[in-house]
């Protein structure tokens, strides 16, 4: 795997605390591979979310000079795995870029304990709800470093 690709809404929020808490979990595991995200009605250039920069921060992410991108062709086609943060996002995805089905998965997907099919929006919450997204992603963040650092996926 060489590129591993994180999709939500606004890319402000849940892509990247996602992208800088696997980031994180990569170096632990020793992977060399890029890790992007993007967002499927993103600005281009914007920051992110204060409060998604204060949650990474407590785990050694860093998003503080991370940009938002909208999902583009080009990224899709260089990625090896798309993960979405909804199942609408995964759908819209296909619907999109039909050429990435078999490489778009849910996030809760690698969490096999979650009965969550997919990760909240905490946009516009507290730090205390954004700390409780990236909580709840960081299972599934941490199987997925671990399936790729074993090769089984």
């Amino acid at each position: 795997m060489k590129q591993l690709l994180f999709v939500c809404s606004g890319n402000t929020c849940r892509s990247p605390m996602a992208e800088a808490a696997f980031k994180v979990l990569a170096a632990a595991h020793g992977l060399n591979l890029k890790v992007k995200s993007a967002g499927l009605d993103a600005w281009e250039g914007g920051g992110a979310s204060s409060m998604a920069a204060a949650a990474v921060r407590t785990i050694g992410g860093d998003l503080s000079k991370f940009r938002s991108s909208a999902l583009s062709g080009e990224m899709v086609d260089s990625s090896d795995l798309i993960v979405a943060m909804t199942a609408g996002h995964r759908a819209e995805i296909l619907d999109r870029f039909p050429s990435a089905a078999g490489r778009v998965r849910l996030l809760m997907e690698f969490d096999p304990s979650s009965a969550a099919g997919g990760v909240a929006d905490p946009y516009g919450g507290s730090l205390d709800l954004y700390r409780f997204t990236l909580d709840a992603m960081l299972p599934a963040l941490s199987n997925l470093a671990e399936m790729i650092s074993k090769n089984s996926i």
